[in-house]
């Protein structure tokens, strides 16, 4: 802050964009940059967690971080062209696109299966979705503390997403718990009313940040994408508005959503407190959302933009006949939150343990047609659990197939609390497109089947008639 001041690198009020009363310091992101880097490059000399196993596109993303905030600092102490500006920062994340080709190999079908990338395609999606990442949230600091606490939302969740079974990466979540707590310093001092502004510089390294965390941590750029997913599609709404005024997309005013809510009679910290409830709650959505599912979370996320739009618009232009309910919005949000709330209690799942061959085993219960049929897809593993119990309504001769499966299973078919059929030992099936999987069949009716690790028949010798129970739910 003290540097900023005297080098009077600072914010300067502005009728239209800027109404802030004084002149506030810039350079707040050389002091995350710094933060976050120097506990980084410590990690990296001294790595803990497999850290060593993702150091090169640390390196990579510090080269190319370093000049987009130096592009940034040049640019908060004299104004540099829009497209001058541009240019510099794509060049720089060419090199980390380029350099993390192999973080992106492939992405999640929503539909079953992945969509395998080759060098060149891994290398434009990266570009691309850095570039997205660096200049929306670029593009969100207008207000108050909302870039810094969305990214610190984005940090957190990728966190939360890597330290749990289905996709432990321990050293993914070691750089994003450094990521958030240099955020969350920061908002200490840029929270409304802000003592120090990011400026050009931590603007633009925290959206470059956000979006290495999510190619680094395996691809979860759908994760970061329902963080982001608002300003993303306002930055699109400008854009397209902009365009069709025959203007430049560059040009600064008062069409992105943060400052229209602003107009719209939401007071500063009010407005901040909305969008960062908004990223939160579409956020943790991916900690048990399917990809389908994520799918129909974005769609629900375009839904309530073009709703919220539609409700500001109304109060820009009827201003002086009648107040803003500000509670129209909250009551928005509630019945967009309920009407994804199936797709939501799908993705949790019941427990139980089941004795079965003179064992105890703890298993997922999928009890619902969206469990049934995600199963065991794209895990690597069953984690702390023995089985899945797959529960029907009725009892029929059920097929199950080995969809998207990463390791080995033998299947067990139970009806009246007896094992009917087994097929051991069967082979996983990843990336095979639905018409070509394997099926297996039944030789009876059951009304559950039971999924156990590959090699539990012959362990434990059971065999068609054995009793089996639940004994605890």
């Amino acid at each position: 802050k003290k540097l900023a001041q005297s080098l009077r690198v600072t914010d300067h009020p502005n009728s239209q964009r800027k109404p802030d009363w004084r002149p506030v310091p810039l350079l707040g992101g050389v002091a995350i940059f710094l933060s976050f880097w120097v506990v980084v490059i410590f990690l990296i000399y001294n790595p803990i967690f497999g850290l060593e196993r993702i150091t090169n596109s640390l390196v990579a993303a510090l080269f190319s971080g370093t000049i987009i905030l130096l592009i940034g600092i040049a640019d908060d102490a004299r104004p540099l062209p829009a497209k001058s500006r541009l240019l510099f920062v794509a060049l720089a994340i060419v090199f980390v696109a380029v350099w993390m080709t192999g973080s992106l190999t492939r992405i999640t079908n929503p539909w079953g299966g992945y969509f395998t990338l080759g060098k060149i395609a891994s290398g434009a999606l990266i570009f691309f979705w850095l570039m997205g990442t660096t200049y929306t949230v670029k593009i969100l600091d207008g207000l108050d503390g909302l870039a810094t606490g969305v990214a610190a939302i984005g940090a957190f969740i990728i966190l939360l997403l890597a330290s749990v079974t289905k996709f432990y990466q321990p050293n993914v979540a070691l750089v994003a718990a450094v990521f958030l707590a240099a955020c969350l310093g920061f908002l200490v001092f840029n929270f409304y009313p802000a003592k120090i502004f990011l400026g050009e510089s931590g603007s633009m390294f925290l959206g470059f940040m956000l979006g290495v965390l999510a190619v680094i941590s395996g691809g979860k750029i759908a994760t970061a994408l329902l963080v982001m997913a608002i300003p993303i599609l306002d930055l699109a709404r400008v854009a397209y508005v902009r365009i069709k005024r025959k203007q430049s997309v560059f040009t600064g005013d008062r069409e992105h959503l943060h400052f229209r809510l602003l107009d719209a009679g939401f007071n500063h910290r009010q407005a901040v407190l909305f969008l960062y409830g908004l990223a939160f709650l579409f956020g943790t959505t991916t900690l048990f959302l399917s990809s389908l599912h994520k799918l129909y979370a974005l769609g629900g996320l375009l839904v309530l933009m073009v709703i919220i739009n539609y409700l500001v618009n109304r109060k820009l232009s009827y201003a002086r006949k009648k107040p803003f309910k500000k509670w129209h919005l909250i009551l928005l949000v509630i019945i967009v939150v309920f009407a994804m709330g199936k797709k939501i209690y799908d993705s949790f799942w019941s427990k139980a343990t089941i004795k079965i061959g003179g064992q105890e085993v703890r298993v997922l219960v999928a009890d619902t047609p969206a469990r049934r049929f995600k199963g065991w897809s794209d895990q690597k593993d069953m984690g702390k659990y023995g089985g899945m119990l797959f529960v029907f309504p009725t009892a029929v001769r059920y097929a199950m197939v080995m969809r998207d499966m990463r390791f080995p299973l033998d299947i067990v078919w139970l009806d009246n609390g007896k094992v009917v059929d087994i097929a051991p030992n069967l082979p996983p099936e990843p990336n095979v497109p639905e018409d070509k999987l394997t099926v297996y069949g039944a030789r009876a009716s059951s009304t559950m089947v039971l999924e156990l690790q590959a090699g539990f028949r012959d362990r434990t010798g059971i065999k068609i008639g054995d009793e089996v129970r639940i004994i605890k739910n």
